[in-house]
């Protein structure tokens, strides 16, 4: 259980702009593509790559009722609402460093470091991340101050990782997490 909600994680958090999106819709049930793609300030490549992934992952769906090609509109499928709804807490949670949950390995790292771990402990855990993918990844994270790094006093040196968030964001990464978790045991 706890392997296929990783490898699900793993799938939401692969395009870069996948949880900003379904913040998105966490806030506001359906978005035409220009506003939304204006809200955001992606990219249109990265923002259609990411909308193109939601759709496939059947968190979103096209609006059958809006008239026209040229304007489509999509709406948030009704069973994942409490999905998006977290990860518009989450988004908002973190909206003083929002270029944090665009990274790929951000996400599936906060809630791995949800208990003390060793880089081997990640590497494992997330498996189909590279070392330089992990070791970028938990700077990043280290220089924004989300979480702490520990020389462990062994032969030879370890370092441990662990969370340093402050409350806010430490219930809204918990409420990510349960909702998932509720997410997997219903499908």
């Amino acid at each position: 259980m706890a392997r296929r909600k990783r490898i699900d994680l793993l799938a939401l958090c692969r395009y870069r702009w996948s949880l900003p999106l379904l913040a998105a819709f966490g806030r506001q049930s359906g978005w035409r593509v220009a506003p939304l793609l204006k809200a955001l300030g992606a990219s249109r490549g990265a923002f259609r790559q990411s909308l193109e992934h939601l759709l496939a992952l059947r968190l979103l769906r096209p609006n059958p009722g809006h008239g026209h090609p040229l304007r489509p509109e999509y709406l948030l499928v009704e069973e994942h609402q409490a999905l998006a709804a977290a990860a518009a807490e989450l988004d908002q949670a973190f909206s003083e460093a929002p270029e944090l949950l665009l990274d790929r390995w951000a996400l599936p790292l906060l809630l791995e470091l949800q208990q003390e771990r060793r880089f081997g402990e990640l590497r494992s855990r997330l498996e189909p991340i590279s070392d330089r993918a992990l070791s970028l990844a938990l700077d990043r994270l280290a220089t924004a101050g989300i979480l702490q790094k520990k020389l462990l006093p062994t032969r030879p040196p370890a370092w441990s990782y662990t969370l340093a968030l402050d409350p806010p964001r430490r219930r809204a990464l918990a409420g990510f997490t349960k909702t998932l978790a509720l997410r997997e045991s219903s499908s």
